[in-house]
């Protein structure tokens, strides 16, 4: 099955990239924009995961949304104030992030609740928001500002890239599970050079 094949080349090379370019500069930056691309990676894909269980996203689709922004607000209460340390245990982070793409490639098929797709819209906003000040101090430990303005640009960026491939060319052409374990291999490829490499670099 030839996209199945040209998406298992093409995570591995992104993968690789971004370990790469993580090891050389420690580039905080590659992962903020694995951490957009996940992040909007998760949302449409467990919309579509609403959607094959209930029909339709219309009714819900506020609700499904302030869902996954209330994670983003929990994950970033979460590590407010505390930026030192959560840029330390970043890669860790995004492992976590990884198993959850794991868990949903398991999953995301098999009709699960509306409640356990709620329940994981939040955990994907929380994963999401928690990884930002870590992000920022990565990027500029000595000026906070900056490295939230460059991880904030990165993080639209791969949340741009990332609806852009779920939303048009991952599932109708691969499907949820396939799409899912791709991204989990992204992401440890981002957390292993954020984990090898050094900080205040954007790379």
């Amino acid at each position: 099955h030839w996209p199945t094949a040209a998406l298992g080349w093409g995570a591995a090379g992104v993968a690789l990239a971004v370990l790469l370019w993580g090891v050389r500069g420690g580039s905080a930056s590659a992962a903020a924009a694995v951490v957009g691309g996940a992040s909007m990676g998760w949302f449409l894909l467990l919309l579509s995961a609403w959607q094959g269980r209930e029909g339709s996203t219309y009714a819900a689709v506020g609700a499904l949304t302030a869902a996954f922004m209330a994670g983003l607000v929990v994950g970033s209460l979460v590590t407010r104030g505390r930026e030192a340390s959560a840029g330390r245990w970043l890669p860790a982070l995004l492992a976590g992030g990884a198993a959850f793409s794991l868990l949903l490639a398991g999953t995301v098929t098999l009709r699960p609740s509306g409640a356990a797709i709620v329940a994981a819209l939040v955990l994907a906003g929380t994963l999401t928001g928690a990884a930002f000040p870590g992000l920022a101090c990565r990027i500029a430990p000595q000026q906070p500002r900056r490295g939230a303005g460059w991880g904030f640009a990165a993080d639209e960026l791969g949340a741009a890239v990332g609806a852009l491939l779920f939303g048009v060319l991952l599932t109708p052409w691969v499907g949820m599970t396939a799409g899912a374990a791709a991204l989990a291999v992204v992401q440890l490829a981002a957390a292993a050079g954020l984990g090898w490499g050094q900080p205040g670099r954007r790379g």
